[in-house]
């Protein structure tokens, strides 16, 4: 499937609160358009405290929202679809990422965490596998993070050379996905995904696994963090 992703980056700069705005369009292998909007609010502290996501498919459409209350640390999820509305609140830490389908903040957990530069580093997100229809509440996986570059690496992008960090993550704590699982609730590691950091709002530049390729375009006006 090819999509093209825009977004645009806002920030607050009295309560220092970010903003991000996203819009992907795809084309499914039936042909369809697929069209999904984000909205994802950050506070200071990186934590999102409210993520909105809505697809659209021919006549299907879906809402999803997250609410965090910093009150009770918790986080309450709606999902809306035709007719149907459904609710669910759930208790969470104090560092968490919600993943939505797109690129621009996948990786805006990074900045919640003191990184071990020489180990991998579990980091706790909240997905839900809900599409166009309610079938489960929200849950938190762990996925592990590993920094590669110590420092910023040159990286060719579309015809231009730029600065960036590069990370592996893997989906379960042995790295090694050719190994089988040693028990039957283990995570069957998969292979890993790489991932090239901007320096600015933690946006990837290059996005890569044997199964996608995630490359951004133009990235403009943005102060680094």
């Amino acid at each position: 499937m090819y999509a093209q992703e825009t977004f645009d980056v806002y920030k607050d700069t009295s309560l220092y609160d970010m903003f991000f705005i996203s819009e992907m369009l795809g084309r499914t292998k039936t042909g369809e358009m697929l069209k999904t909007q984000v909205y994802y609010e950050i506070n200071k502290n990186w934590t999102p405290t409210k993520v909105v996501v809505e697809k659209f498919l021919g006549s299907k459409s879906a809402k999803e929202s997250y609410v965090f209350n910093n009150q009770n640390s918790s986080i309450t999820y709606e999902f809306k679809s035709k007719h149907l509305v459904n609710t669910h609140t759930m208790n969470t830490g104090p560092k968490f990422h919600i993943t939505t389908p797109t690129a621009a903040t996948s990786m805006l957990f990074i900045q919640t965490k003191k990184f071990d530069t020489t180990a991998s580093n579990e980091c706790a997100v909240i997905a839900c596998e809900n599409q166009w229809r309610f079938r489960s509440e929200p849950v938190v996986k762990s996925v592990f993070l590993e920094r590669i570059s110590l420092t910023a690496e040159a990286l060719s992008l579309n015809k231009s050379v730029v600065q960036a960090t590069h990370y592996k993550i893997h989906n379960a704590r042995n790295t090694d996905f050719n190994k089988k699982k040693k028990k039957a609730d283990d995570v069957e590691p998969l292979p890993p995904v790489d991932v090239y950091l901007s320096p600015h709002a933690s946006i990837p530049y290059l996005i890569q696994s044997p199964e996608m390729k995630i490359q951004i375009k133009t990235l403009n006006n943005l102060e680094q963090e």
